[in-house]
């Protein structure tokens, strides 16, 4: 009973980080405003000082912008979809 419980959490690691990893943005997502608005291609996804995620440089109207990746939900498909507006996105530059 034991061998089968780890098992199970052994599964359920595996497949919980396979999901992780597919929904993690990453370089070349496309982002779309929360009002379905194209911004752009992530270009990079920068790391803060403990090595996490933080933001994703994009180049919005010629310029880069930092969108923090704590705003992004990404799909399946890879497009990843901010909560900020068009609006809020410039206003990051």
């Amino acid at each position: 009973m034991r061998s089968f419980m780890l098992t199970l959490a052994a599964i359920a690691a595996i497949s919980g980080s396979a999901a992780i990893a597919q929904t993690a943005p990453k370089a070349g997502n496309v982002i779309v405003s929360s009002d379905g608005k194209r911004i752009g291609r992530i270009d990079r996804i920068v790391n803060d000082a403990a090595g996490q995620p933080s933001t994703a440089s994009v180049i919005f109207d010629s310029h880069f912008v930092y969108v923090p990746v704590s705003t992004l939900t990404v799909a399946e498909n890879g497009r990843a979809t901010t909560s900020l507006s068009r609006k809020e996105v410039a206003a990051l530059r």
